[in-house]
């Protein structure tokens, strides 16, 4: 596990694969992270009726290797997503608070990417470009504009470098895709039906898929390279910046790359 690992969303997603003691000691976790992290190994295990050998495999079970470590993770997320919400803009902030606001969240979505970055797989990414015969970007919505970006990029370097924004496109793009291609998928939550679809069918074409997006999100179940991108901020409600400025960032490390 990388240094900024979501651990909440880890916790849930290797719940069910867990003995159903240690889905008590998650549950309790989970329930409330902020009153979890302050409690001792004893106190938790009480919290969730089971022994403390249990709270310690359960922390072993998520990689970790013990409650301390668990506990200090839980609090470094906690005061991230705190951080976030100071950031997050105001009707009545005036343009020294929002502009603060806008280049702190900048400076701290770029820094959390560039310590948590897979280097290995940025190598791997960078390989699957270099060798393919035709590069396709794909991206919808607020995608679209690092997609058109990245093709730009990618264009001084390297033929055969097309960029598609809308679904029709991508769909007609992917039915011509072979062994020798590669794909870049650009999606911040990962769950774009379509973005889903068009690297699925990639893949059963033999195709390369290089992902960037949430680790753990749909997309990444098609990928050959996952570049692994979170950012503080709930695109469902507000419209993307923080993630929106890193994919721009994890664009040029793969130019540079290449």
């Amino acid at each position: 596990m990388t240094e900024d690992t979501d651990v909440i969303s880890h916790i849930k997603g290797q719940k069910a694969a867990m003995r159903p003691a240690e889905r008590r000691v998650a549950e309790v976790v989970l329930k409330n992270p902020a009153k979890a992290m302050r409690l001792s190994t004893a106190a938790l295990s009480d919290a969730a009726s089971v022994s403390e050998p249990t709270v310690s495999r359960f922390c072993r079970a998520l990689g970790y290797a013990g409650f301390p470590e668990l506990k200090l993770k839980l609090a470094q997320q906690l005061a991230t997503q705190a951080f976030a919400g100071r950031l997050e803009l105001d009707s009545s902030d005036q343009a020294q608070v929002y502009s603060r606001k806008v280049l702190e969240a900048a400076q701290s979505g770029i820094g959390r990417f560039g310590r948590q970055l897979d280097h290995q797989v940025v190598e791997l990414a960078v390989q699957q470009i270099a060798q393919a015969e035709r590069v396709f970007i794909f991206g919808t919505g607020a995608s679209g504009p690092v997609v058109m970006d990245a093709v730009y990029k990618f264009m001084k370097l390297k033929r055969g470098v097309v960029g598609h924004t809308d679904e029709w496109s991508q769909r007609m793009a992917v039915n011509e895709l072979g062994p020798n291609d590669t794909i870049i998928c650009i999606s911040y939550t990962g769950r774009t039906i379509s973005i889903v679809n068009v690297a699925r069918l990639a893949r059963e074409a033999g195709a390369n898929v290089i992902t960037i997006t949430k680790a753990g999100a749909p997309l990444t179940e098609y990928s050959t390279a996952v570049i692994d991108v979170e950012a503080p901020e709930d695109t469902e409600v507000y419209l993307p910046r923080h993630s929106r400025l890193v994919h721009f960032a994890v664009s040029e490390v793969l130019a540079a790359g290449f």
